[in-house]
C-alpha cells in the first residue's frame, strides 16, 4: 500500500510541476497565423499590415510552411520558406522557395517571444512581428 502512494504521489508531483507557460507549447505553434503588425526592434511604433488580400501561414506538425490568399493555398512568395524546425523558442527554417530572377537573402531563423492561442510573436534580429491566429 506505501507502495502504490509512492507511485500516486510521485505521479501528482510530476504533473504538478508541469509548465503553463504557452510560449513552451509546441502544439500553439500548429496553427494559421496572420500577419498583423512589425516593428524593427529599435522602434516602439508598430506598422499595421494592410495588403491587397487576407494572408495567412500555417504551421503544420510535419515542418511544413502553407501559405494561403484569401483561404486558398498558395506556392509563397519568391524566398518564402516551405519547411521548419522548431528547437524550444526558436523557429529554423530549412528550405525556400527560390526564384530565378531574384536573389534570396533568406531568413535562416526567428525566435519566439510570445505564443498564446490568438498571438504569435517572432523576433528575427532585426523586425519583430505580430501574427493573429485565423480562426
Amino acid at each position: 500500500m506505501k507502495k502504490l502512494f509512492g507511485v500516486v504521489f510521485l505521479f501528482f508531483l510530476t504533473a504538478a510541476c508541469r509548465s503553463d507557460n504557452p510560449v513552451d507549447s509546441v502544439d500553439l505553434l500548429h496553427n494559421r497565423w496572420h500577419l498583423y503588425q512589425t516593428r524593427r526592434i529599435q522602434d516602439v511604433a508598430w506598422t499595421i499590415q494592410d495588403t491587397d488580400a487576407y494572408y495567412d501561414t500555417e504551421y503544420r506538425p510535419d515542418g511544413t510552411v502553407v501559405y494561403r490568399k484569401n483561404g486558398a493555398q498558395i506556392g509563397g512568395s519568391c524566398c518564402a520558406p516551405t519547411r521548419y524546425s522548431r528547437q524550444g523558442l526558436t523557429i529554423n527554417y530549412s528550405a525556400w522557395n527560390l526564384c530565378a530572377n531574384a536573389f534570396c537573402a533568406t531568413l535562416k531563423q526567428v525566435t519566439i517571444s510570445q505564443l498564446t492561442e490568438t498571438l504569435l510573436e517572432v523576433n528575427d534580429g532585426y523586425m519583430i512581428s505580430q501574427y493573429e491566429r485565423v480562426d
